[in-house]
């Protein structure tokens, strides 16, 4: 019997939003005519009156609402929930589609407790009241029951379980539609975009294309790309016109017609605004017919053409006020709906108390046997409630936990995947930048090679003569020594370059040592001072230490922290040395290297901070984003492999999990930041 209610449910709904065979007025006739004389109460009867409230959803509204409260009191009589749930469902969006939101809603939500978890039934259930929340502007609440409706659907595409293909649609679109009339474009963008890649292939959705189209032009209009804007509204009138909605070419026309005022074309905005203003008068959509109004209105008044633009304003007034009569309307009716309710309560009060008159000495006598049977009838009624409150909680328990179990397993493969391509793009920059930084040194190693081998071909030649010009063949071999001594040039810088990649990527073996970090500073500088090769023969570089003696001992890699103290001294040597060369002692310039390290006790984990700061060349604003990426040099060819820095990096973020930053002003200073963690 419930899969006679599914197919009721779903001929109805797919029969009103897919437009599939409606009743002729005979046909409709001749099913009024037959509810009159039949007044059984049955399934059939049940079903006759649904689809003659469908039917009359787009003629009569409240001609409509009458079917479905009929169908609705048959409804009540069934005891069984199994063959509610499809009636409420069905009854439901019937009240939505008669404008009736609040009860439409109330409905559905009595059919939500009869709904299996994770079931097809449960998804249409929560998506219909959701919409309906969102017609009332609860935007808050409809966003809960439709990406509830939407995560049903999703596990059971991802379980590979049967589900019924038009439930698929709606989910993406209205979520997507949501985060837009709150303005999160961001987030409307990614959900309308899979509203139309989930519906991709399906046939007659071009209803559902068209929606999501829109959605798509008014989110990229709203963050002024009104090319993008334009190609998606082009693309959802296509879908209109096949799916001859007019609502749909209505709000179509109306788009279009607003970006061709955006973009100051008025002669054509001016076409398309009447359009949607005549296609919303066809079927009395007066908010549609009171934004078309008024757009037109202004590109008038833009052209100066006020005799027009007074005429559409008079026209969007006239919608306006139509819009408020039925809700007047709407108003009035309540009212008499609420008044006969109370006469009715009252009208069986007064019946309820000639009864009791008529009963009461019977109901003397069998006062304390029916005392009791109320007292026993009310502990089973009461116990039966609970137990029926009890199962439904347990299972909105059981469902919820399906419904976070599949959000973080989608979560992790999100994750995972993010990981994997942010790998991906890491190792090809790496591979890019080897090949490029290669590259430079051994085309230079094959042209020289070619260059001498052509050399000793004419030293060859010239040998073989009878007069031999010595004087070209020792030229000839001056050329190919020099060549040589390039070849060995550039095939050094290969091999130092191989060499940089080969300590970026080896597995260090060293063990972390408690290590005194002032003594093991000024250590690496004086080997580094020693080894320079600083050439200002006028000057000495001014070394200034600040040297915190609280500095308590760190567990580090000592030897790897000491590449990273000789990779920054060499870069600061290398400043002060270019900019020495450049400046005039006798404008004052001493080059100088100030050391200083703090100890900040419980602060954010990072308490040990060692600055390096020279007063050299400094390094440009438009590179200082570049210096810590392997490869990336500012020193002339041959003179950096541009992995010092990138290794450095590495070693402070990645191997003593700190931190290490840089701060520069050009031709004044370079301070380099390392903070370390204290391990206690």
């Amino acid at each position: 019997m419930r899969l006679v209610f599914k197919i009721v449910l779903f001929t109805i709904v797919s029969a009103d939003i897919f437009g599939q065979m409606p009743l002729t007025d005979t046909q409709l006739d001749s099913l009024i005519q037959n509810v009159r004389e039949v007044r059984q109460v049955d399934t059939i009867r049940l079903e006759q009156l649904i689809q003659i409230g469908y039917n009359y959803t787009g003629r009569n509204q409240e001609i409509a609402s009458k079917y479905f409260k009929e169908a609705l009191d048959i409804a009540d009589h069934f005891p069984d929930d199994d063959r509610k749930l499809g009636i409420f469902i069905s009854l439901g969006f019937g009240y939505s589609q008669c404008g009736k939101i609040p009860e439409s809603i109330a409905i559905l939500q009595r059919a939500l407790p009869m709904c299996p978890p994770r079931s097809s039934e449960l998804s249409i259930t929560s998506a219909f009241i959701g919409i309906g929340l969102k017609a009332q502007g609860d935007y808050e609440k409809a966003m809960t029951y439709i990406k509830q409706s939407n995560d049903i659907i999703q596990y059971q595409i991802d379980n590979h379980i049967p589900l019924d293909q038009r439930g698929i649609y709606a989910g993406p679109y209205e979520i997507g539609d949501l985060y837009f009339k709150i303005n999160k474009l961001d987030s409307a963008l990614v959900w309308a975009k899979l509203g139309v890649s989930r519906i991709d292939g399906m046939p007659g959705m071009d209803y559902f294309f068209t929606n999501n189209y829109l959605l798509l032009g008014k989110v990229y209009g709203r963050i002024n790309k009104l090319d993008s804007a334009l190609h998606y509204f082009s693309l959802a009138q296509k879908h209109a016109a096949i799916s001859q909605s007019l609502a749909a070419i209505a709000e179509t026309n109306l788009q279009i017609g607003t970006y061709f005022n955006d973009v100051n074309n008025l002669d054509s905005a001016i076409v398309y605004s009447q359009n949607s203003y005549l296609n919303y008068q066809d079927f009395h959509g007066y908010d549609g017919m009171t934004a078309a109004a008024t757009l037109v209105r202004k590109i008038f008044a833009k052209k100066n053409d006020f005799f027009n633009a007074l005429k559409y304003a008079d026209l969007a007034q006239e919608a306006q006020d139509s819009i408020s009569g039925a809700a007047k309307t709407r108003q009035v009716q309540t009212m008499v709906f609420n008044n006969q309710l109370k006469q009715e309560e009252i009208k069986n009060a007064v019946l309820s108390e000639k009864q009791k008159n008529k009963i009461g000495l019977l109901g003397i006598l069998l006062s304390g046997t029916l005392l009791l049977a109320i007292i026993l009838y009310r502990f089973f009624t009461l116990k039966q409630k609970d137990n029926k409150l009890l199962s439904a909680q347990n299972e909105k328990i059981e469902l919820q936990k399906g419904l976070l179990e599949s959000s973080l397993t989608d979560l992790k493969k999100a994750q995972t995947q993010l990981i994997h391509a942010a790998k991906m793009a890491s190792l090809g920059e790496l591979t890019a930048g080897i090949a490029h930084e290669i590259q430079n040194p051994l085309n230079f190693v094959n042209n020289f090679s070619q260059l001498n081998g052509e050399l000793i071909s004419e030293i060859k030649e010239e040998n073989s003569k009878t007069e031999k010009d010595e004087h070209l063949i020792n030229d000839l071999l001056h050329d190919v020594e020099k060549n040589s001594i390039k070849i060995n040039n550039h095939g050094l810088r290969a091999a130092n370059i191989v060499k940089g990649m080969l300590e970026h990527s080896r597995a260090e073996n060293h063990e972390r040592q408690f290590v005194d970090i002032n003594k093991l500073l000024s250590d690496y500088l004086q080997l580094v001072i020693q080894a320079s090769n600083f050439t200002n023969s006028t000057s000495a570089i001014d070394i200034v230490k600040e040297l915190d003696p609280q500095l308590p001992k760190v567990e580090v890699i000592p030897e790897n922290l000491g590449r990273v103290f000789i990779n920054i001294f060499n870069n600061s040597f290398y400043a002060l040395n270019e900019k020495s060369k450049k400046t005039d002692v006798k404008m004052g310039y001493v080059p100088k290297l100030s050391l200083q390290t703090k100890y900040f006790p419980n602060q954010n984990g990072k308490n040990v901070e060692i600055r390096i700061l020279d007063n050299g060349s400094g390094i440009p604003e438009e590179i200082r984003s570049k210096i810590f990426q392997p490869f990336f040099t500012t020193k002339p060819t041959g003179q950096g492999t541009g992995l010092g820095l990138s290794l450095s990096y590495d070693i402070i973020t990645k191997g003593h999990e700190g931190q290490l930053s840089v701060n520069s002003e050009v031709g004044n200073f370079t301070e380099f930041v390392i903070s370390l963690p204290e391990i206690n």
